[in-house]
């Protein structure tokens, strides 16, 4: 388990919250990544470091999307007996991917929304 502690995280981690922020959905589903590209810069200008949102390819699933570098901090604990100085900003994640790159194993079994709804 990859633990992500973060501050100023969008939460667009449903249709609901997406459009409750005045955005359209279909940016976040599209084939064309322009839309979602330009959301996440207008973020980062903003000043947040990141945003969750649901995945187009894996439904039911979501995607936690960190700005800028980051490095991976391995600490020598059980995560169950830490005690977190921030919940709020605790994130249970895990890699799937090195680089921006999907895994071929993964990339086999998914399936790409055409829109919010479909």
């Amino acid at each position: 388990m990859l633990y992500v502690v973060e501050e100023r995280v969008a939460d667009l981690s449903s249709v609901n919250l997406i459009a409750a922020a005045g955005l359209d959905p279909d940016d976040f589903f599209s084939k064309s990544f322009q839309g979602s590209w330009k959301i996440a810069q207008d973020l980062k200008e903003a000043g947040y470091s990141g945003l969750l949102t649901p995945s187009a390819a894996l439904p039911g699933t979501g995607n936690l999307t960190l700005f800028g570098e980051r490095f991976e901090v391995a600490v020598g604990i059980d995560p169950a007996k830490w005690k977190n100085p921030r919940p709020a900003g605790l994130i249970p994640s895990q890699k799937v991917a090195e680089n921006a790159q999907i895994p071929e194993k993964l990339l086999a079994s998914v399936s790409f929304a055409t829109s919010a709804a479909g």
